[in-house]
């Protein structure tokens, strides 16, 4: 599989239809049931957002919002829930998050034992804001749990 993923990247305009569908054939995808796929899909609670404000963890770093994401949100988190729980259902209602939860950070840090000044030596590092963190964690459980079978668990949960 890596010489295929190699040769899709050295001639990528060589490849054709029949060359991804033959890819495509070759993984096992996993399918959602619809049992699966309307509890995923759920309008989240509010005690899934208080949930995820109790998870989120120390030393992390603040978005564009700089808020210190374990200190601020957990002391207020009897002010901001509501605040929170009505932005993401009215954003599960319109289908769309606001453009402002969708913005991040980027930085660029460089590697280890790499010469700072060539180009390829940094990595580049998205910081989210703290709202957009916490939507992440009510969702995390939600894949974690129930859903092993399909989906991997991850920092986030």
């Amino acid at each position: 599989m890596a010489d295929y993923l190699l040769w899709l990247y050295i001639k990528p305009w060589e490849v054709g239809g029949n060359h991804i569908r033959s890819y495509l054939e070759l993984l096992i995808i996993p399918v959602v049931s619809w049992e699966d796929r309307f509890d995923l899909l759920a309008a989240i609670t509010q005690d899934e957002v208080v949930a995820a404000i109790s998870r989120l963890t120390k030393r992390k770093a603040s978005g564009g919002d700089v808020f210190p994401s374990k200190h601020f949100y957990q002391t207020y988190s009897g002010l901001l829930v509501d605040r929170l729980f009505e932005e993401y259902l009215e954003a599960y209602q319109v289908g769309a998050l606001p453009i402002t939860m969708k913005e991040a950070t980027i930085a660029m840090i460089p590697k280890a034992d790499k010469d700072p000044e060539e180009q390829d030596c940094y990595r580049s590092l998205s910081v989210l804001k703290v709202d957009m963190k916490v939507l992440s964690r009510v969702f995390a459980p939600r894949y974690c749990l129930g859903w092993g079978h399909w989906y991997v668990r991850t920092k986030v949960a």
